[in-house]
């Protein structure tokens, strides 16, 4: 299911698959868990083979990679192992990041790599998160994996998330009322994943209990997936994610500091209060250093304008893309 979120990964795709890696290389995807990435690099390596058949198209996840090579470096069979892997035509890997802190394999997937760029064969890319932002991966591998198209599975938005549940339904035979998919799309927002599960907890709830798949089923069966998704986020919940992404101290987010190193943390924390944590704008600047209401408000109107020029002007001196910057911080806030 194509949304805004995922358009230009699935372009990508089409494109690596029609032209066979000549007009870019590699093709990295990244994005959350449950977002379909595994689903894309097998849709990728079916196309391979359909589109160019007799090509050796290997599919494997990064996990498999590694016990292979650990496993080849026990019984000296590392010959075997390099030919297995450098004599393909499409190289595809699956969670890419689970390389991170593996220097061994790190080389010796650098060195696969090298040799597959080397010949044009195409190679497609997984990982939960940007190359350079993959903990303890060498600069060497993260600067390969930016030579080619690097491309961000997004959310779902809302219209993508009820086309998906009632596409799931149809799957399994069911016309899903627009009320429960309403419901289901609006409260659960994660992922592809799980927006699957709670349709298939709606479903069975409803199977079980011998009633229709209404209204009444769906809340019953959701009702504790929703309360463990929507978390109160609390003020120091908002400054602990923006105190540990941007590696400050708490009493510097407070302090007085107009250094833009703090300045910057600060004004996003402020927005992100505002946006999750429910406060009014005076209690806000009373918990980051005893503020006063309008300096959150500015702090606020300058974050709006920071994403509205985003597309535009796409760095916040000195930092990364803001909106990726609320992308990290923002997931990381139920976990804080």
């Amino acid at each position: 299911m194509v949304g805004p979120g995922s358009q230009l990964a699935c372009a990508a795709a089409r494109e690596m698959v029609r032209s066979g890696g000549r007009s870019f290389n590699p093709l990295f995807i990244h994005g959350g868990v449950g977002l379909g990435k595994t689903h894309m690099l097998e849709g990728i390596a079916l196309g391979m083979r359909q589109a160019h058949p007799g090509l050796n198209v290997v599919h494997v996840t990064a996990e498999a990679f590694t016990n292979g090579f650990l496993e080849a470096m026990r019984t000296a069979s590392l010959a075997s192992f390099r030919s297995r892997h450098r004599n393909v035509n499409v190289l595809v890997v699956d969670d890419v990041h689970f390389l991170a802190s593996k220097r061994a394999t790190q080389e010796e997937f650098l060195h696969t790599f090298n040799a597959l760029i080397e010949r044009g064969v195409p190679i497609v890319l997984a990982s939960d998160q940007h190359p350079r932002k993959i903990a303890r991966l060498t600069d060497e591998l993260a600067t390969r994996f930016l030579g080619g198209m690097v491309v961000k599975l997004e959310t779902p938005d809302v219209e993508t998330r009820r086309a998906i549940v009632r596409s799931k339904g149809k799957l399994r035979g069911v016309e899903v009322p627009d009320a429960v998919v309403d419901f289901i799309a609006e409260n659960v927002k994660a992922s592809v994943r799980e927006l699957e599960g709670a349709l298939q907890s709606v479903l069975a709830h409803a199977s079980l209990m011998g009633r229709p798949v209404g209204m009444a089923v769906a809340k019953t069966a959701l009702r504790e997936t929703i309360r463990c998704t929507v978390q109160s986020v609390a003020l120091r919940d908002v400054e602990k994610a923006v105190c540990l992404f941007f590696q400050v101290d708490a009493d510097g987010l407070k302090s007085e500091s107009r250094v833009r190193t703090l300045a910057y943390p600060r004004m996003l924390a402020m927005y992100l209060a505002r946006k999750h944590a429910g406060a009014s704008y005076s209690e806000i600047g009373r918990y980051f250093g005893g503020r006063n209401h309008s300096t959150v408000m500015s702090a606020e109107k300058k974050v709006v304008g920071w994403l509205k020029d985003d597309a535009r002007d796409p760095l916040l001196p000195g930092f990364d893309n803001v909106v990726d910057i609320l992308a990290d911080l923002e997931s990381n806030l139920g976990a804080a």
